[in-house]
């Protein structure tokens, strides 16, 4: 547990309190962030073909991926409507950057599947010589938290405005439980223990960290299982 809790705090942290104002390593900054992405995805993925028997857990995997998934954001969705219904926000016009289209999440989302399978098919060709380092996503993790901890620091917003923002604070708490409730309601469909449940839907969307610190907990079935799910993230987004 101290362990899981230092990979996190103790990089973002150092991060958050790194003065960095020069925009080209800021720049460098975003792009290995995003790098570190990739890179536990492959990571991931050379584990995951290194795996004996892979074609009989590739279902489980996938099953317990979709049930999750569709637990857990139907309960996420169907929460916030009735908490946007009982109190609207009252929306601002803001100058904000352009969002990126539809078919760019898509294509996102295609190429987070397409790493994580690039990197399952060298494992599963190259495991008979080839020995991958078990914390090398460990590291790699770190790396990303570092990353996000000096963006935090130049995002422009106070923590203080963070952290005392009742609508965020209510809607972060509204997330959270129902989160927690379809971890519960799908371990209960999959014969699941609660905790594992609970430990797959308390990423609350990180699932590049929780990923991580599930494999060190319960091996690398309970590691892809989580991530998997990000990826039907990124295709409702797109739709």
């Amino acid at each position: 547990m101290l362990y899981g809790l230092s990979i996190v705090l103790i990089p973002l942290f150092l991060g958050y309190f790194s003065r960095i104002s020069h925009p080209m390593i800021l720049h460098w900054v975003n792009r290995i962030v995003s790098l570190c992405l990739y890179l536990i995805l492959l990571v991931i993925g050379v584990s995951l073909g290194q795996l004996d028997n892979i074609v009989e857990k590739l279902p489980q995997i996938g099953s317990a991926a979709l049930v999750f998934s569709l637990s857990i954001h139907t309960c996420n969705i169907l929460s916030l409507v009735i908490y946007d219904k009982w109190q609207p926000m009252v929306r601002e016009v803001v100058a904000q950057d352009k969002m990126p289209s539809r078919l760019a999440q898509l294509m996102m989302s295609l190429k987070l599947i397409g790493v994580t399978i690039l990197g399952g098919l060298f494992g599963f060709f190259t495991k008979d010589f080839f020995v991958f380092p078990s914390h090398a996503s460990s590291v790699v993790l770190v790396v990303m938290i570092l990353g996000v901890g000096i963006q935090l620091r130049n995002s422009g917003i106070p923590l203080r405005e963070v952290f005392l923002n009742k609508r965020g604070i209510q809607a972060s708490i509204i997330f959270m439980v129902s989160s927690l409730i379809g971890g519960v309601i799908a371990a209960w469909w999959l014969d699941f223990s609660v905790m594992k449940g609970l430990a797959y839907a308390s990423a609350f969307g990180w699932y590049s960290l929780s990923s991580v610190l599930m494999h060190d907990a319960w091996g690398l079935f309970m590691e892809v299982s989580p991530f998997s799910t990000i990826f039907p993230v990124k295709f409702y987004v797109s739709l």
